[in-house]
C-alpha cells in the first residue's frame, strides 16, 4: 500500500496571518470541516506530470497502463483516490516491494497555476529471490530449493523454478507468467513439472512429466481458466 504526502498549494505568509491593528475587534468565523472538503473538491485542478523514482529495468509502457486514469482527476481529492488506485495496480503487478506518493504543486515554465505534479516513489524487487528449506516426514527426508525471478525481461513477467531432493521422490517444477499490460487478471502461465514417487508394497517407481498451458481472463465478475495438459 503506498503512502500519500499532500503539499499546502497555497504556502501561509511569512509574517503569520494579519489580525489587524492592537486594539480592533476580530471576528472569526468557523469554517466547518465539510465545507473545507467541499471548496477542495470544488476547486479545479489538473494534473500535468507523473514522475518515476527508482525505475530500473520495467520499460515504460507497462507503468502507462496503470498510472493513466491518474491524468483524468480534477480536483485535489480525486488526484489522491486515483493516485493510491495506481499505487495500488502496480503493486498487484508483484515487480514493486513498495510505493509511496508525493503530491505537490506543478514546477517548470509550462506550469499553470492549478497544475499537479505526482511522483511514484517505488522500490523494484530483487532480479533474483529464493529460499532453501529441509523437510523430514513420513519415513523420508528431503531438500528443497526455491528460484524466482520477477520482472525478468522489464515487461511484469515472472520465472520460477522449484526443485526438491527426497529420498523417495524428487519433483520439480519450472513455470513463466505473464499477465497483459493494464489487466492483471488477464494473464498466461507455462509449467513444465515432473513428480516421481515410489510404491514399495507394489515395487514401483512412478514418474509424471507434463507441460500445462493455462490462461486466466475475467468473464463477467467470474474468473475464466482454460487449462491444456500434454505429457
Amino acid at each position: 500500500m503506498g503512502t500519500v504526502h499532500a503539499q499546502r498549494l497555497e504556502p501561509p505568509p511569512s509574517n503569520g496571518p494579519d489580525f489587524g491593528a492592537l486594539g480592533e475587534e476580530v471576528e472569526f468565523v468557523e469554517v466547518e470541516p465539510e465545507a473545507q472538503q467541499e471548496i477542495m473538491e470544488n476547486k479545479d485542478m489538473i494534473v500535468q506530470h507523473v514522475h518515476f523514482n527508482g525505475l530500473g529495468r520495467t520499460r515504460d509502457d507497462v507503468i502507462m497502463y496503470e498510472i493513466g486514469d491518474v491524468f483524468k482527476a480534477r480536483n485535489i481529492f480525486e488526484v489522491m483516490r486515483k493516485s493510491h488506485k495506481a499505487s495500488e495496480k502496480l503493486l498487484h503487478l508483484g515487480i514493486f516491494r513498495q510505493v509511496d506518493i508525493l503530491i505537490h504543486t506543478c514546477q517548470g515554465d509550462d506550469m499553470l497555476h492549478n497544475g499537479l505534479d505526482v511522483i511514484f516513489e517505488v522500490t523494484e524487487l530483487r532480479r533474483l529471490m529464493g529460499s532453501y528449506n529441509t523437510m523430514v516426514g513420513n519415513n523420508e527426508g528431503s531438500m528443497g530449493l526455491s528460484l524466482k525471478l520477477p520482472n525478468l525481461l522489464g515487461c511484469s513477467e515472472k520465472v520460477t523454478f522449484e526443485f526438491s531432493y527426497g529420498t523417495k521422490e524428487t519433483p520439480y517444477d519450472l513455470s513463466f507468467f505473464k499477465s497483459q499490460p493494464g489487466n492483471f487478471k488477464r494473464n498466461l502461465s507455462v509449467n513444465m513439472y515432473k513428480v516421481t514417487g515410489q510404491f514399495p508394497w507394489s515395487s514401483l517407481w512412478e514418474a509424471d512429466r507434463a507441460c500445462p498451458l493455462c490462461t486466466v481472463f475475467p468473464y463477467g465478475k467470474v474468473a475464466t481458466t482454460i487449462k491444456l495438459e500434454g505429457g
